[in-house]
């Protein structure tokens, strides 16, 4: 083959930047509102267009008026005879396309998509073909009056080096100015001229909306004069062109205009004019044109109060536009008072407080009560809501499991003891659903309740030996007036039978005197109080009695005086656990 041509005469080393040396045969895939116009384009600057493909009425329809006396033909046959087959199809059906498409050794095969690279034409590279990426950088209508517009319009070209010069030399024959885009910025391209172009639409019809609900006859003239200067003065100068409230700081303003959407009723409205002014306030605080104070005012004015999240994707969003410290608290939802103090105590600690709720099939059993736990996401956000909870993250379980998790984290022999002795694979499900939310949630603390002092002490070791950076804070037992432990079982009990539960709290107390009054002056002697004083409650069966090293929940010895004194039992069907923190007298040296 000649140094300076493909096989079918197109000049691939030394072409001219500016047009191509010869005239091209170009077969076009793709009747919609890119292939025929681009089509056109070519043929008025000499190139011979020798078959398009058309599927539908109104495809041809378009072909005949923008390319009069072009054939159309299948896309078997629609390579024959050309140098360059241009493949204005839709991001799905390209790769469906570069299978198919029959090609010989040294034709040149461009696609029109600007999300892909070169990746998704590599069958028709393995074939032979010389391919490229050619993405006008517009919107097009469809018709003849959009071949002006392709003059000086910016076209991203991404191509191996031999190539590259074609791509430039064709896009030059345009009257366009060729942007070379490296392969694996291709996605990154797309994505700014979509956010530009795209969301500039969404924008401003959501604009167009508002003003039609104040009785604007014609918002478009309104809005004419303002956009046009505004998107001007970015492409001129980026974020130096802004002006407006965000930009002075005025909260007041921002305040007002959050009530007047909110009294429109437009929500979808109101959630992206928060999010756009928080990003921008964002900008200008990182270009100095805002204080700390300022943005900390825009900022409270434009937070949701409480946002609610059920992806991951989500909950990364929610977070990025809350900046501080971060406090998470991880329920399974049916909230109560206990979960509340939990929230309470991290909004001390914290300036953005995370409440996770998902019950977490991993650590129930297959005999337990999962299906029948309660809940109620509904209520749980209001509460959350009544407490300024920050974001509230209520995953579905195939956004927590996509699939049965391969890796497992082993909780070791504590888990083994007490709680694990009724529930084998309780804690294995505990510490592998709390590594996820740690890592989803990336906070600052973490607040556990007291009452599940096993999983909390757990927790601590989890943390601890896997260098997770967070710091693990145990919140006091939440108790009703008549001293038992709130739980999201309690709502499982009789009138009777939570007369029963008492004894749970009564048996601790009875303990905590004897420790008081010295009756009791070792771990054993408190876990023997306890457990007759449970076993003498009418109504209730007693599960164990533990007396526990408070620092380590493995199984006190004589010598321990701090210890977490803990138990389980049956009310009814319903299993309920307590504990409760005593320090014993230090013994005296005989």
């Amino acid at each position: 083959m000649d140094a300076a041509r493909g096989k079918r005469g197109v000049i691939i080393e030394g072409m001219s930047a500016s047009a191509t040396a010869t005239p091209l045969r170009i077969a076009v895939v793709g009747s919609g509102r890119v292939g025929p116009v681009l089509a056109a384009a070519f043929r008025q600057v000499g190139h011979q267009i020798v078959g398009i493909t058309a599927r539908h009425d109104a495809a041809i329809d378009r072909v005949s008026a923008v390319l009069p006396d072009v054939p159309v033909r299948e896309l078997a046959d629609i390579a024959q005879g050309a140098d360059l087959i241009l493949l204005a199809v839709s991001d799905d059906a390209l790769a469906d396309i570069a299978r198919e498409l029959p090609v010989e050794p040294g034709q040149l095969v461009a696609h029109t998509s600007g999300a892909h690279g070169l990746q998704i034409l590599e069958p028709l590279a393995a074939r032979g073909a010389l391919v490229f990426a050619l993405h006008p950088a517009m919107t097009f209508s469809g018709t003849s009056l959009d071949i002006a517009r392709l003059q000086d319009c910016a076209f991203a070209v991404t191509a191996n080096p031999a190539v590259l010069p074609i791509a430039h030399a064709l896009v030059a024959d345009l009257g366009g100015n060729p942007v070379t885009i490296a392969n694996a910025d291709r996605p990154a391209y797309h994505a700014a001229l979509s956010h530009a172009a795209n969301h500039t639409v969404t924008l401003i019809a959501q604009a167009r909306r508002l003003l039609t609900a104040i009785g604007q006859v014609d918002p478009g003239a309104t809005l004419k004069a303002l956009v046009r200067t505004a998107v001007e003065g970015a492409l001129r100068a980026g974020d130096s062109a802004l002006t407006g409230p965000v930009m002075r700081g005025d909260a007041g303003t921002i305040r007002a205009h959050l009530a007047a959407l909110a009294d429109i009723g437009e929500g979808d409205i109101e959630a992206s004019y928060r999010a756009l002014a928080l990003t921008t306030a964002e900008r200008c605080y990182d270009r100095d044109v805002l204080s700390d104070d300022q943005l900390a005012d825009l900022t409270g004015v434009l937070l949701p109060p409480t946002e609610v999240v059920t992806t991951k994707a989500e909950l990364r969003a929610a977070l990025a536009i809350r900046p501080g410290r971060r406090a998470v608290v991880m329920t399974m939802g049916a909230l109560h008072e206990g979960h509340l103090s939990l929230v309470r105590r991290a909004k001390e600690l914290a300036d953005v407080v995370v409440v996770t709720d998902f019950v977490n099939p991993l650590q129930f059993a297959p005999d337990e009560d999962f299906d029948s736990y309660p809940r109620d996401l509904k209520g749980d956000v209001e509460l959350l809501r009544g407490e300024g909870v920050d974001v509230v993250f209520a995953p579905s379980i195939e956004e927590m499991y996509p699939r049965e998790p391969l890796v497992r984290i082993d909780p070791g022999p504590v888990a083994q003891l007490f709680e694990g002795v009724t529930r084998p694979t309780h804690f294995a499900g505990v510490v592998q659903v709390v590594t996820k939310l740690l890592n989803l949630t990336q906070p600052d603390v973490a607040i556990f309740g007291e009452k599940d002092a096993q999983q909390l002490a757990l927790i601590r070791t989890l943390v601890a030996d896997l260098d997770i950076p967070v710091r693990i804070v145990g919140a006091p037992i939440a108790r009703d007036d008549d001293g038992v432990a709130r739980s999201s079982r309690n709502a499982y009990l009789s009138t009777e039978e939570r007369g029963h539960a008492r004894a749970l709290v009564a048996a601790l107390d009875a303990a905590e005197q004897a420790a008081a009054t010295g009756d009791a002056s070792s771990p054993a002697q408190l876990a023997d109080i306890a457990e007759r004083a449970l076993a003498d409650a009418p109504g209730v069966r007693v599960d164990y009695v533990a007396a526990v090293d408070a620092s380590t929940y493995l199984p006190a010895d004589a010598a321990t005086r701090e210890i977490i004194l803990a138990l389980a039992a049956f009310v009814g069907p319903t299993r309920l656990i307590d504990n409760r923190r005593i320090e014993l007298e230090a013994k005296e040296d005989s």
